[in-house]
């Protein structure tokens, strides 16, 4: 069957379409080499490093949930002196084993510990090959217990690879597998032309049901929020393509992660708080602290990504939408926090909350969205002149928040880490956050090298690290 064909079919069976802009802004910062990788580590209780046992639960999860099996059908993008308003398309992979998603650590990384900085640093510089037949993310292994979700970001966020870990602790504890010597590494697991009848269908893209659609009156507001941001707020070097980064853990263990969540239920005013906006009062004032402000008005700039699938409208399965490029975030200034209170941090909540009800999370990159912008701008060029030589701000803070706490006997994830790095994105620093209930509260720090001194970074992470266990912190 010609190719073009083959497309055609799977577009009428549901296992092929064009890629939204949410998505294709992802495609972007891979083509134009913005962005590398992501990972999320998790240590199970029990071996897991079982090819048996991996292909039997990724099976069913690459049937129902066919965006983990997919590739981008990707075009020549050299020309950005036109636009470019058709995007890619996405398609099922023909034929797909085990291999296909596995990725083979050097050694010199497999001996490193789950909780080492050098870790971090070398798995945020893999790169996955983009498109081309490629599936765009893999798993590998630190040892038998530790695996690692690594991904381009390409129809993946870090919901999705919670979600993927989530699901194959489960599927693990399902499956009741003999050694049966049988090479499964090799083996097909997906066959599309013999699976494409028992196999779901491609959501469409989010962006096509949510609305990201920046609407007219907020564009003063955008347009203020980026000036202070480009021209008033913490900068510090540019970016560069060939930007290297220093990463720091800070590591909450279960008890003392009880005891901060009991703080902030005690604290509460009309309004639940979560870890979010405390874990970011301690992090800006650990930086006032430091003295890093190099800017007269001290403000300063925090990018928090939101999950948009809590925008889904009612009709909608939004299990169906467990795995995608389902996000979006806003970018705001902020005052400096001379003093960590609890009203600094019942101020952050409320505004987060404003900006979820007011859908203000999604209107930075809805301005993508726009007709006026896609169909008059080459997008990869646009995106690309906005990072490239531009000041760095302040941080990008992705939490992922708690890794179920599953009822499972023999497989259970016992502690999880996620690493980003700010790659060549406007930020200096990366901080990224997940939980789990036997391994408590990890945050890895990456910090763009040519910005700030590491020292002032290693002062930072100290005095963040007691903000977060401090006991005396007074309400105003």
């Amino acid at each position: 069957m010609l190719e073009n064909e083959q497309l055609q079919e799977m577009i009428s069976n549901g296992h092929a379409r064009r890629m939204g802009h949410i998505e294709n802004y992802f495609g972007i910062a891979q083509r134009q080499k913005l962005y590398k990788t992501f990972a999320v580590i998790a240590k199970f209780n029990t071996k897991v490093n079982d090819k048996a046992l991996l292909f039997h639960a990724l099976r069913p999860l690459l049937l129902k949930y066919p965006t983990l099996a997919c590739t981008i059908v990707d075009t020549d993008y050299s020309d950005t002196t036109i636009p470019r308003p058709i995007h890619d398309f996405i398609k099922v992979i023909d034929v797909l084993k085990l291999k296909d998603f596995l990725y083979e650590l050097p050694q010199e990384i497999k001996g490193l510990k789950q909780d080492d900085p050098e870790l971090f640093a070398k798995l945020n510089e893999i790169v996955l090959p983009y498109a081309d037949g490629n599936t765009l993310w893999k798993l590998a292994f630190l040892d038998d217990y530790t695996m690692v979700y690594i991904t381009n970001h390409c129809l993946s966020d870090g919901i999705s690879a919670k979600n993927l870990l989530q699901d194959l602790e489960n599927e693990f504890e399902r499956l009741s597998l003999d050694d049966d010597g049988e090479d499964y590494e090799s083996k097909i697991l997906l066959n599309y032309n013999s699976d494409k009848s028992i196999m779901e269908k491609l959501p469409p893209s989010i962006d096509s049901i949510v609305s990201y659609k920046t609407p007219w009156w907020y564009i003063p507001e955008y347009i203020y929020n980026q000036f202070v941001i480009n021209y008033l707020s913490f900068a510090s070097g540019v970016v560069e393509r060939s930007d290297t980064h220093i990463y720091k853990q800070v590591h909450i263990p279960p008890k003392d992660l009880e005891i901060i969540k009991q703080r902030l239920k005690d604290n509460e005013a009309d309004r639940k708080i979560t870890l979010t906006p405390f874990i970011q009062a301690a992090w800006l004032n650990a930086q006032y602290q430091a003295g890093i402000f190099n800017n007269f008005t001290q403000v300063s700039d925090v990018s928090l990504p939101c999950n948009t699938r809590q925008y889904l409208p009612s009709g909608y399965d939004s299990d169906a939408f467990k795995y995608g490029a389902n996000t979006s975030g806003s970018r705001k200034f902020f005052t400096p926090v001379k003093k960590l209170t609890w009203s600094i941090v019942d101020y952050f909540n409320s505004y987060y909350k404003y900006l979820f009800k007011t859908k203000r999370f999604l209107y930075n990159m809805g301005i993508m969205t726009l007709e006026i912008v896609f169909k008059n701008q080459n997008m990869d060029k646009i995106i690309s002149e906005s990072y490239f030589g531009q000041p760095r701000g302040n941080t990008v803070f992705s939490n992922i928040g708690l890794v179920h706490d599953s009822n499972n006997k023999k497989y259970r994830i016992s502690d999880v880490h996620f690493s980003q790095s700010p790659g060549s994105l406007v930020f200096t620093f990366a901080m990224s956050t997940v939980s789990s209930v036997d391994g408590g509260l990890n945050i890895v720090l990456a910090m763009a090298e040519k910005t700030i001194s590491k020292e002032k970074f290693e002062f930072i992470v100290e005095k963040f690290t007691e903000n977060l266990l401090r006991d005396d912190i007074e309400q105003n």
